[in-house]
């Protein structure tokens, strides 16, 4: 058919046969129009309610789309443009001089994937366009649109998925334009579960499928390190051991004493997966019991005049963290999908030594310690766990940590100025989590250092009968995190790893408030000659740590 000057308008089924060409100043179709392997020459106007179907054709001009217009390996030469409730649905490889916007569907209800639509000249998105595609999971790939042009609008990708969640990487390009006239996009559609999670992210001008471990699993490799430096700087503080001397004789004598621990704190470190950077907070509730056994000598009979005394220690650790989940749902939005809950048991045995001369005290304390982690968690959203089910890992650490203090007298009366400085040095084994989909996340080894200074203001008070005094005290303390940031690699169940690096704990203050008391027994229970006991209220603060607080009692029996 062709007549330069005439009009077409179908109000009943037209369909083009193979090989058939159509030429006309307008084309507007009002019912169903069909057309496969022809070539159309005018505008095009679809109205609405109206089906315009054209495979392997071509329309030379333009297209005005109110209604189903579908594209099956076609091109349109000139720009197309959906008005009102247009839908433009494009499968296989397409190719539009332009695009005006609206709504557009590449590859239908159920998209296969790899469509491709090729935009020659440019892509006005206007108010808003959203763009219907799919993607694969398990392979990591995209139906695409480029445009050969410049981007502007606003842009609105809404996904429809197939396969399993495992893809990690940044190769699933989506969207490529060769200008970025200050386009806008967002998301949706993307699953909120499971171990690996996926985003739509901008590179460049470009936007492309991100597939990545989950803000959970970071978190999990955060928590693991956060509660390693929770039980090494908060919860085994290092303190020293609670040795004393006979306060009414010089000589030899051995004692143990008991100490317990309970506290809450929030602590929070920043994990990368190489794609993204996550912060991580977990909320801490712990509770400590040591016990330890000496023998020392206080009549300097240690190098050359020095007082020391030498024991064995064992404890227990033990507590949770909770951790929220939260997964993107578009660019600037995220939801709670689930809750980690993280269980920790650590057991430890050690030896000490404490040395002291006039005014000057050090000691040096090392630990062997065994810590058990069991994850667990609480869906918000229906399925959209991480896989985690009484999942359990362990690891092993092995601390040393040494002080130094200097008495400074303040006055006749018992008041005293005690500085302090120290380091504690550990090196925990890598532990590996396997999730019930059969992820996996191995935490490397890694070493820590933490240096800490301080000091003590106290004041003694003497009972009247001379057998018995009560030290009050205050003091401040800050730590650092020496060490460099901690390493975990996550591997999916293809075997692609990703790895995460979490940074450490970093610095944070202590403010602390107690009481000493000291006692001679006369007749002392079994033989004891004297009682210590102490109590401390501690607060710590910092970028890195928060709402911490703890309560440290602990007693002694000298014999």
């Amino acid at each position: 058919i062709s007549n330069a000057a005439s009009f077409l308008n179908n109000t009943g089924t037209f369909t083009m046969s193979t090989g058939s060409s159509l030429s006309a100043a307008m084309i507007t179709n009002s019912a169903d129009f069909a057309a496969t392997s022809s070539t159309l020459t005018g505008s095009v106007i679809n109205n609405a309610t109206s089906d315009f179907g054209l495979t392997t054709s071509t329309i030379i001009g333009g297209v005005t789309n109110a209604g189903a217009f579908a594209l099956t390996g076609s091109s349109v030469t000139g720009t197309f443009t959906n008005t009102g409730a247009g839908i433009l649905t494009a499968t296989g490889s397409n190719t539009l001089g332009g695009l005006g916007g609206g709504t557009v569907d590449l590859g239908g209800p159920t998209p296969s994937v790899g469509d491709l639509l090729t935009v020659t000249g440019d892509l006005n998105g206007g108010a808003g366009t959203t763009i219907l595609l799919g993607a694969d999971l398990t392979l990591g790939t995209t139906d695409q649109i480029v445009v050969d042009g410049t981007t502007t609008g606003a842009l609105a990708f809404n996904f429809t998925t197939t396969g399993a969640p495992t893809f990690l990487g940044t190769s699933a390009a989506v969207f490529e334009t060769a200008v970025n006239g200050g386009y806008t996009y967002n998301f949706s559609g993307l699953p909120l579960g499971g171990a690996v999670v996926y985003s739509l992210d901008q590179l460049g001008d470009d936007l492309f499928l991100v597939g990545q471990t989950s803000a959970g699993i970071g978190g999990i490799a955060a928590s693991v390190s956060l509660v390693q430096s929770l039980i090494g700087t908060v919860v085994n503080r290092p303190t020293s051991p609670f040795v004393s001397g006979l306060a009414a004789e010089e000589g030899c004598s051995q004692g143990g004493f008991a100490r317990f621990t309970y506290g809450t704190a929030s602590v929070s470190a920043a994990t990368n997966n190489g794609v993204s950077t996550q912060s991580n907070t977990a909320d801490a509730t712990y509770q400590g019991l040591q016990a330890g056994w000496d023998y020392g000598c206080n009549d300097g009979r240690f190098f050359d005049g020095w007082d020391g005394s030498f024991g064995a220690t064992v404890g227990y650790n033990t507590g949770s963290t909770d951790q929220n989940v939260f997964v993107a749902t578009g660019v600037n939005t995220r939801a709670l999908t689930s809750i980690t809950h993280t269980d920790f048991d650590q057991r430890y045995i050690g030896a000490y030594a404490a040395i002291s001369k006039d005014r000057l005290t050090a000691d040096v304390q090392l630990r062997l310690e065994k810590t058990e982690f069991e994850l667990n968690e609480t869906e918000v959203v229906a399925n959209s766990g991480l896989g985690l089910n009484d999942s359990a890992f362990e690891t092993d650490s092995v601390n040393i940590t040494g002080r130094v203090s200097y008495r400074l007298d303040l006055n006749d009366d018992g008041l005293n100025f005690v500085p302090t400085g120290g380091l504690s040095l550990s090196h925990t084994s890598s532990g590996k989590l396997t999730f019930a989909g059969g992820e996996t996340l191995e935490t490397s080894s890694f070493n820590s250092a933490v240096g800490f200074i301080g000091g003590t203001i106290a004041k003694t008070v003497i009972a009247p009968a001379g057998n018995a005094g009560t030290t009050y005290f205050a003091s401040g303390n800050y730590y650092q995190e020496l060490a460099g940031d901690r390493k975990s690699v996550f591997t999916d169940t293809l075997n692609t790893a990703q790895e995460i690096t979490t940074e450490n704990i970093g610095g944070f203050g202590e403010f602390s408030l107690g009481l000493n008391y000291v006692r001679i027994l006369e007749d002392g229970v079994a033989g004891a000659k004297q009682l210590n006991a102490n109590v401390r209220l501690d607060t710590r603060f910092g970028d890195n740590v928060r709402d911490s607080t703890s309560v440290t009692a602990q007693v002694r029996l000298s014999f």
